[in-house]
């Protein structure tokens, strides 16, 4: 098998899989690992990219994928290929085979990446719709608010009973802003699938935005995720 293909196969497996089919236990907080190449101790020894390269500080070995399965697994080049392309879910016959396939692979990463792309879109439209009625709120009940501690220090009613109604106003904005700062709460800081929920189905926002209060869980427009109690 040439060179190039075997690159074309490697390209499709995320560096993220192939690290963790491997066994190389990742620190989730720098992204880094020991390198079982050597044995070492040091957690961020061993380091990569997206594209694929690696390297570690520790041995001063590195490379690409191949190179990687290679050193992992102690095997040589065509067997290392063929472990990446059952991960990417290629198999290795003759070389127009492996090219109809990596076709057909492609198509479909191109038609994932797409739908990917689709979705960010409706999710961060879903995400500005909450947070800009959530805002919305929040001057209400401050405009509400500050008028009714001038009433409550004085200043003259506009009309008979405007204390009782801006009362009633301020209670009603305040229940509508919990809702709000829960629907915000979910659609940025909820697990992916109940975000991509709450974006494509609008019928089912009403249940999850009473689960996150029931929860106590709000988030305020800036982005600060809050803990109330009910």
């Amino acid at each position: 098998m040439s060179q190039l293909l075997a690159k074309e196969i490697a390209a499709l497996v995320p560096m993220d899989k192939l690290v963790n089919e491997l066994g190389i236990v990742v620190n989730r907080r720098t992204r880094r690992a020991r390198c079982l190449l050597h044995g070492g101790d040091n957690p961020t020894s061993l380091s990569w990219t997206e594209d694929g390269l690696w390297h570690c500080f520790s041995c001063r070995r590195g490379g690409d994928k191949i190179a990687l399965v290679r050193e992992a697994r102690g095997c040589g080049f065509r067997a290392a290929v063929a472990f990446l392309g059952a991960l990417a879910g290629v198999g290795l016959a003759d070389d127009l085979s492996v090219r109809d396939q990596l076709r057909r692979r492609r198509r479909e990463r191109q038609r994932l990446d797409a739908a990917a792309k689709r979705l960010a879109a409706v999710e961060r439209a879903a995400l500005l719709a909450a947070r800009d009625e959530l805002h919305s709120l929040y001057h209400l009940r401050r405009t509400a608010g500050n008028r009714l501690v001038a009433l409550e220090a004085g200043a003259l009613e506009r009309w008979a009973g405007e204390r009782e109604v801006a009362w009633e106003a301020l209670r009603l904005v305040a229940d509508q802003e919990a809702g709000a700062a829960a629907a915000y709460y979910v659609a940025a800081f909820s697990s992916p699938a109940e975000r991509a929920l709450f974006s494509l189905r609008a019928g089912e926002r009403p249940k999850m935005v009473r689960g996150a209060l029931d929860a106590g869980l709000v988030a305020d427009g800036k982005g600060h995720v809050m803990e109330i109690v009910l």
